[in-house]
């Protein structure tokens, strides 16, 4: 797991993976109030926006909630399961092997890490998650013990004056999605500890939730004083905040006044987010944020409708019908998710509790594998795992192209044991995206080629989040850690307000997948045309054609981001892994030019301002380039799993015409590019 996440053997903290859509407040609000793009282009793509708007669900559910108000059960657990449940959930326990005892190392990881003092000065809401183990190991196993431990850990926080987080509090009116992440988390604590929590204790925690989330939370919708209040919002912020105030609210509702006014607000920020998903389902902060976004209001959404007899149900929402193609296609074959933009390598168990419930929802048998993989970690795994599923293949396209999130996925096959190639085409305009416009990744089987540096651990206070120039100092967000191009030494521009698709052609065939990007928007100041074509040759070859003309004469980079052992030279080189390597052939060598290969590792050292300490990240690149600085420029790169193959090949065309040769085993192929139709000719 990421080190963002904490380490991985912390089992406690597994929950805490939802801090990683936590993101500087002043860049989210900027990002959330720009305008696409004065062009006509973000006008239509403005209006299209506003448009879909119109068509809002919010008001559907809240009118059903109106005539079905919450109803309180007199015991609890009651917002994912209940008292009648408790049998069927033990036996499930008993069931998965080593379960029990994770659970309980779960809980004696969480109890001893809250006694660090530490955690009142970061988000209230890692410590928040530390009651969630205990609470829990006391619902499986009525050991009075862990129920005391968790009551504790709760007491402390509602001891602090503002459950607010220290880097968002200078920029809050009323509540911040940190205060609703905390109040949650005690009532879902609070429901699996049940009777073990005395009424006068109950009644204590009850005021703190109120005081700290529940009160101001209705302030602020009511005045729609902060940002993410706002209808027309598209931040993560408003479905977090308002999802779990939702939750909250229906934690504690007895002792909430007018608990369906605060119902009614949680029910329109999740749907307005839910409105805004695209038509392919896609998000573009990348799948770690996407489903841990969406769980905000899937988790609320479990626990409203079964707190209103089952009569409000926001989990049909149309959205959530669109979500499980998106996630398979990014899932790469050994189970993982591509990790583009500010995002992990790995499905949290928590995601994996997610996609299963998304799965049961939605009928999927093929979202089922990705939920299932690994070991079970968290209580929410068993109880939204369907399992009358049972799974199989998808049957769905292998490659597919998303648009606005800007992502092309290609494959062999569905199989864990794949070539799968993931190319990103914008933007980069988002809080958590990176200047990565042509960029790709290259994975056989479970075994990461072409790596994403994926998310490096926030810095807050020192412009992580800031675009105007800070946050393209960290290698991660930066072009240099992505297998792109650098022209004269320097990477891509950001590009406010972006809302052009930069995928000239994309194509699928049984033979081959063709795309076409035009990176030359990225480059304004150096490039007349850029021009970046990928040949993906099934089952597992990749064809990687530039075409670079510039206003002057630079030194132009193409940049391959790895994590393995590289041997070889500019012309042929191959990466291991283990017993795994990739081969990496460079055709366009004239023997007149110079060319410079350098394998680069750049480790960064720098301050986390989430875990409050300083931390050291690294990045390797394989850099290939001419040493002569020129104003047209071509590369033609190769790839291919197992470089103990005999594959030869070379190039056959000229400047005008290129054009590639390729002699395999099972016989030859020549790639002729037409830039006047953006096709290729494949024979």
């Amino acid at each position: 797991m990421n080190a963002l996440f904490f380490a991985k053997n912390d089992e406690a903290l597994s929950f805490v993976t939802v801090l990683v859509i936590m993101a500087n407040i002043i860049t989210i609000q900027a990002a959330a109030a720009q305008p696409r793009a004065n062009s006509s282009e973000g006008q239509a793509a403005r209006a299209e926006t506003e448009a879909g708007i119109q068509a809002r669900q919010a008001e559907n559910f809240i009118e059903q909630l109106r005539q079905n108000p919450v109803q309180m059960p007199a015991n609890r657990p009651r917002l994912f399961q209940d008292s009648a449940d408790e049998a069927r959930i033990l036996r499930m326990a008993r069931n998965s092997p080593g379960f029990l005892e994770r659970m309980h190392q779960n809980a004696v990881s969480a109890i001893a890490s809250a006694r660090d003092s530490s955690l009142l000065q970061q988000p209230l809401s890692i410590l928040a998650d530390m009651a969630i183990p205990p609470a829990q190991y006391y619902f499986l196993t009525g050991d009075r013990q862990y129920a005391y431990e968790a009551i504790k850990i709760i007491r402390k926080i509602c001891g602090q004056e503002t459950w607010i987080a220290p880097v968002h509090i200078q920029h809050t009116v009323y509540v911040d999605h940190v205060a609703a992440n905390v109040a949650a988390r005690i009532g879902i604590a609070v429901d699996y500890l049940g009777e073990a929590v005395a009424p006068e204790i109950l009644q204590e925690i009850s005021q703190s939730v109120a005081q700290k989330c529940l009160d101001p939370f209705r302030r602020t919708m009511r005045e729609r004083a902060d940002w993410w209040t706002k209808r027309d919002c598209e931040s993560n912020w408003r479905i977090m905040t308002c999802g779990d105030a939702g939750l909250a609210a229906l934690a504690f509702a007895e002792f909430v006044p007018n608990v369906n006014e605060a119902l009614a607000f949680a029910i329109e920020g999740v749907a307005d987010i839910f409105d805004l998903l695209p038509e392919d389902g896609a998000f573009v902060a990348g799948p770690n944020y996407f489903i841990l976004t969406y769980g905000f209001g899937m988790r609320f959404g479990i626990a409203l409708h079964r707190m209103t007899g089952q009569n409000v149900n926001i989990l049909q929402h149309p959205a959530l019908v669109r979500i499980p193609d998106y996630i398979l296609h990014v899932t790469r074959p050994g189970g993982a998710p591509w990790n583009y933009c500010d995002n992990a390598g790995e499905w949290s168990s928590q995601a994996r509790a997610y996609i299963l419930l998304l799965a049961g929802m939605n009928r999927r048998n093929d979202l089922i594998g990705i939920g299932r993989h690994g070991i079970i970690e968290t209580l929410e795994q068993l109880l939204w795992d369907p399992v009358e599923l049972r799974q199989r293949q998808p049957e769905i396209a292998l490659a597919k192209k998303f648009f606005p999130a800007g992502i092309i996925t290609m494959r062999s096959d569905w199989t864990e044991n794949a070539t799968f190639v993931g190319i990103r085409c914008a933007p980069n305009d988002q809080s958590h995206s990176h200047l990565d416009a042509g960029a790709f990744v290259f994975h056989s089987g479970k075994v990461t080629f072409v790596t994403d540096p994926g998310v490096w651990q926030y810095d807050h206070f020192h412009g992580f989040f800031d675009p105007a120039g800070p946050r393209w100092d960290y290698d991660a967000n930066a072009t240099i850690a992505h297998s792109s191009l650098l022209i004269d030494g320097r990477g891509q521009l950001f590009l406010p307000g972006q809302s052009f698709d930069p995928a000239l052609a994309f194509e699928t065939n049984s033979e081959y997948n063709l795309a076409l990007i035009d990176l030359t928007r990225y480059y304004p100041d150096r490039s007349v045309r850029c021009w970046r074509w990928f040949v993906y040759i099934k089952p597992d070859m990749l064809l990687i054609f530039d075409d670079i003309l510039l206003f002057n004469p630079y030194v132009v980079s193409w940049i391959l981001s790895h994590e393995g052992k590289f041997e070889g030279d500019f012309q042929k080189g191959q990466l291991a892994y283990g017993n795994q390597t990739l081969a990496i052939q460079n055709l366009n060598v004239e023997s007149q030019e110079g060319w410079r290969g350098v394998d680069e590792k750049r480790t960064t050292n720098y301050w986390d301002s989430n875990a409050g300490k300083r931390v050291s990240r690294t990045i390797q690149i394989q850099r290939y380039e001419r040493i002569h600085p020129a104003k047209h420029q071509q590369f033609m790169f190769l790839i291919h799993a197992d470089a103990k193959r005999d594959i030869i090949a070379r190039c056959i065309g000229d400047e005008q015409h290129p054009a590639v040769e390729i002699r395999t085993s099972t016989g030859n192929q020549h790639i002729r590019f037409v830039p006047e139709t953006r096709q290729i000719v494949f024979q």
